[in-house]
């Protein structure tokens, strides 16, 4: 499993209880100071510039374990085939009445 992740690829893969887009995750991680956390926050270089990743345990456990679940997926098809059974569950469920 993949343990470091750039923002622009968390914003990527939209992960619950994230911002899914770069500068709301960025507002997130200098609030948080997720770059003052001794090795859990790395720079590297990209492909233009120097890019800062974070470790995965700095995530919240609910986006911890959507990666788990895409980990476990083989191939992109996969983990949208895991997606869509969930959304499909989760529809039945909201369908219940409140008795049931």
């Amino acid at each position: 499993m993949k343990e470091w992740f750039s923002l622009a690829e968390l914003a990527e893969v939209a992960l619950p209880d994230l911002p899914h887009n770069v500068p709301s995750l960025h507002r997130l991680a200098t609030s948080q100071g997720w770059r003052n956390c001794v090795g859990l926050a790395r720079q590297v270089t990209g492909q233009t510039k120097k890019i800062w990743e974070y470790h995965v345990s700095l995530l919240p456990p609910s986006a911890r374990g959507r990666i788990a679940i895409a980990s476990i997926a083989a191939t992109p098809e996969e983990f949208e085939a895991i997606r869509a059974r969930k959304n499909q569950l989760w529809a039945r469920f909201e369908r219940l009445s409140n008795e049931h």
